[in-house]
């Protein structure tokens, strides 16, 4: 049944201008807006059900706009001191302002919490924005992250410009074992510099909304020895383990991404588990789908720290963690590539146990 929205006469507007033809046609308008502007906006019902949202909004949050339509407000960000202003401002219809903690993590966002209200009365909607000039610590945060990317590519670099210093200036008193040696480290720098500008690459993309897929059918084991090969010359110090099922069907899938997802997993398997330790992967089907898995005996992950670890540029932090490298993008990739893919990506950890990330790929 469709409902034709004309202006109500007086008696009418009991009768024929209904609450939900009234919500139809909000709704549709706020989409328009959300659809067009920079601003961070969200509009959610009054379950507190994300109906709409800016793609300013989602990015907020390190999501994307469809990620988060129809998700409960509190389901992705549970609090119970907010959920009592959002209740607050739903029951009294006056608007409230409140503080959420920044998608990065790093400080605090100004919010303001609009009722919205069904032809004045009854109010049939939150609108959330986010207040202007409440982003100043972001410039900062920006900074930092300027610096630790701009260290990310320089201490590479600096590793490749001596070697090769070193080798024109001093090759004929280095023998032939020791420019092998400064070549391999050369190497290794080499590999890390492009791995980090590959992500950095990605995500540029997913941002802004370039990230295509190039799907077709391979064999999921061709591609995990390729990065198993791969992380192996960084990382000649592990162990490395495959157990894939024998009679695995073909993957559906983009193959260069979804050695993306392996690499980046286990350069973060090598990074936090000791010299000489064991890295498994392995994979179980699943009806529609294959999972991969990747267990590391490193120092496992605080539950705390679980729920952080997809954020971007988060990093663990912790005894025994001081000196690990990284820019903090590799699990943000990976979350996004096996989101493209229409999959799931998760870690089962306990501390002191080790790490096992799961991430699930369709089957052909």
């Amino acid at each position: 049944m469709t409902t034709t929205l004309t202006k109500p006469s007086r008696k009418a507007d009991e009768l024929q201008y209904t609450r939900e033809a009234y919500l139809s046609s909000e709704e549709r308008v706020l989409q328009v807006v959300m659809n067009n502007t920079h601003e961070c906006m969200a509009y959610l019902d009054n379950d507190f059900d994300i109906v709409t949202a800016s793609k300013a909004y989602a990015k907020n949050y390190g999501y994307a706009v469809d990620e988060l339509i129809g998700k409960n407000h509190f389901g992705l960000f549970p609090s119970t001191e907010r959920r009592a202003v959002f209740k607050r401002v739903r029951d009294t219809g006056l608007p409230a302002v409140f503080q959420e903690e920044s998608w990065d993590g790093h400080h605090q966002d100004d919010w303001r919490i609009v009722p919205l209200k069904c032809r004045g009365r009854a109010v049939s909607g939150l609108l959330l924005i986010k207040k202007e000039g409440a982003n100043n610590a972001g410039d900062q945060w920006r900074d930092e992250f300027m610096g630790l990317i701009s260290h990310e590519l320089r201490s590479p670099l600096t590793v490749i410009r001596g070697v090769i210093n070193t080798v024109l200036s001093e090759s004929e008193r280095l023998s032939s074992e020791d420019t092998r040696h400064l070549l391999r480290d050369a190497e290794v720098e080499a590999e890390s510099l492009s791995q980090l500008l590959w992500n950095l690459l990605e995500l540029s993309r997913y941002q802004t909304d370039r990230l295509s897929l190039s799907v077709g059918p391979f064999i999921i084991s061709r591609v995990v020895k390729n990065a198993v090969e791969k992380i192996r010359r960084q990382a000649f110090d592990y162990s490395f383990e495959v157990d894939l099922p024998a009679d695995a069907p073909e993957v559906r899938a983009d193959e260069l991404r979804v050695e993306r997802v392996l690499f980046n997993l286990l350069e973060n398997a090598v990074k936090y588990s000791p010299k000489g330790s064991r890295v498994k992967v392995f994979g179980r089907l699943q009806k529609h789908c294959l999972i991969i898995g990747i267990s590391d005996q490193g120092m496992g992950i605080s539950r705390e720290d679980q729920a952080k670890i997809f954020r971007p540029f988060k990093r663990l932090e912790g005894v025994g963690l001081h000196g690990i490298g990284g820019s903090g993008l590799g699990l943000l990739v990976c979350q996004r590539l096996v989101e493209a893919h229409k999959g799931r990506i998760w870690v089962e950890s306990q501390e002191g146990n080790g790490s096992t990330f799961y991430f699930t790929l369709p089957l052909g």
